[in-house]
């Protein structure tokens, strides 16, 4: 059994690749942030040293349809060219478009969207903060 990233009463994390982790869980709800494909990122390895990679070299690969999520509700952090793939596997998915306010215009010479989508099928309730609103 994997060892959580961190625990308290309220929630369980676990860090790692959700191949392994997913099978070996039960829980209320998987809440995932998957990789988005931005280029080179810095990556710590296990002997704490510092390597940079080509984030495509494993987000290329990637593929939501094959995650074992089971039968959980789910509510995944996702972009715009991933939502087919959100729809095969949960088709009553619902989305929620976050309209981000302090976003970076550009990183690393990539032009940076302000909306993040929540693809879900949960059950919840959100508050709307000040700077929301309906689009």
């Amino acid at each position: 059994m994997i060892n959580p990233f961190y625990k308290d009463e309220w929630v369980t994390i676990y860090k790692g690749d959700c191949m392994e982790i997913l099978p070996q869980v039960s829980g209320d709800l998987i809440m995932t942030d998957p990789p988005y494909g931005m280029g080179d990122v810095w990556i710590r390895e296990e002997t704490d040293k510092l390597v940079k990679r080509e984030l495509a070299d494993w987000d290329r690969e990637f593929d939501p349809t094959k995650v074992p999520f089971g039968n959980l509700p789910l509510v995944a952090f996702t972009v715009d060219w991933r939502l087919p793939q959100w729809y095969q596997i949960r088709p009553k998915g619902r989305l929620i478009a976050w309209v981000k306010t302090n976003y970076p215009h550009n990183l690393r010479g990539h032009v940076i969207s302000n909306v993040e989508w929540i693809f879900f099928d949960a059950k919840f309730i959100y508050r709307e903060y000040a700077n929301s609103r309906h689009l």
